[in-house]
């Protein structure tokens, strides 16, 4: 999965539209969307951890390096 895979399903799992995950994170709903269809090939550390944390998720899972962790430890 690539990151804009990977963000539209966080997105949905928490019920947010792109619209509200935009404001969440302090971007527009065209980034989002742009993000979300591959159309954005560069995204800047700063707006990876504003999404991670709009996503209630880290940077690493957004990005495909490790997965999210469930259960508690």
């Amino acid at each position: 999965m690539n990151i804009g895979e990977i963000l539209r399903e966080h997105r949905k799992k928490l019920q947010l539209t792109q619209i509200q995950l935009a404001e969440e994170a302090g971007t527009t709903q065209g980034h989002i969307s742009d993000i979300e269809n591959g159309n954005v090939p560069r995204m800047s550390g700063d707006i990876i951890v504003r999404l991670a944390r709009a996503l209630q998720t880290t940077p690493n899972v957004l990005l495909g390096v490790e997965e999210e962790k469930t259960g508690k430890v």
